[in-house]
């Protein structure tokens, strides 16, 4: 049964994940600016992860739904490896950014 706390820890999750990716959005604009020196490798990065991330999320929703979960529990299978991404990337830009 889907309680109030199940819906508002997902949007909480959901939140979290849209504000990382803003972060993340943010830092490499900035890079790119010349605000401070991007990583190696970042420009192809930034486009390769995303395929990646979301065939995962693909994956791990369609195993959801094949074992007959609930709506909501697909949802936050497929938002598990982007939010994975999505903070591990703040993480590491950020403290790249810190650093100069």
């Amino acid at each position: 049964m889907l309680t109030p706390f199940d819906v508002t820890s997902a949007m909480i999750r959901t939140w979290q994940m849209q504000t990382q990716a803003a972060m993340v959005i943010g830092l490499r604009v900035a890079g790119m600016a010349g605000a401070w020196a991007l990583p190696p490798g970042e420009r192809s990065r930034m486009v390769a992860e995303k395929q990646v991330a979301f065939a995962k999320a693909g994956q791990k929703m369609a195993a959801a739904m094949v074992t007959g979960a609930a709506p909501l529990a697909i949802y936050q299978a497929g938002l598990a490896p982007i939010a994975r991404k999505t903070k591990a990337n703040t993480g590491r830009l950020g403290r790249r950014a810190i650093k100069g």
